[in-house]
């Protein structure tokens, strides 16, 4: 029986390309060298006014993880610290 978590799962691999049938979403080995570069990438297009978004795929596409990808923004544009108002 296909659950909702099926379907979200199926719409991503449509979307992202990341994956291929029902279930080999996270089958293919991950390369560390296709992970940086990919990284590299992102963080490059961050530094300059480039749209990162298509970077931000690669990066999926690459299996990079969310807190790499979070981590490579984080080295070009910082974190947010919100003022303290009273």
């Amino acid at each position: 029986m296909a659950t909702r978590r099926d379907g979200d799962r199926r719409k991503m691999v449509r979307a992202v390309g990341v994956g291929g049938g029902d279930d080999s979403v996270g089958e293919r080995k991950r390369s560390a060298g296709e992970v940086a570069k990919a990284l590299d990438n992102l963080r490059r297009a961050a530094e300059g006014s480039e749209n990162t978004m298509p970077l931000i795929l690669d990066a999926v596409r690459a299996y990079a993880t969310v807190g790499e990808i979070c981590g490579a923004l984080k080295e070009v544009f910082g974190s947010y610290t919100e003022a303290n108002v009273l």
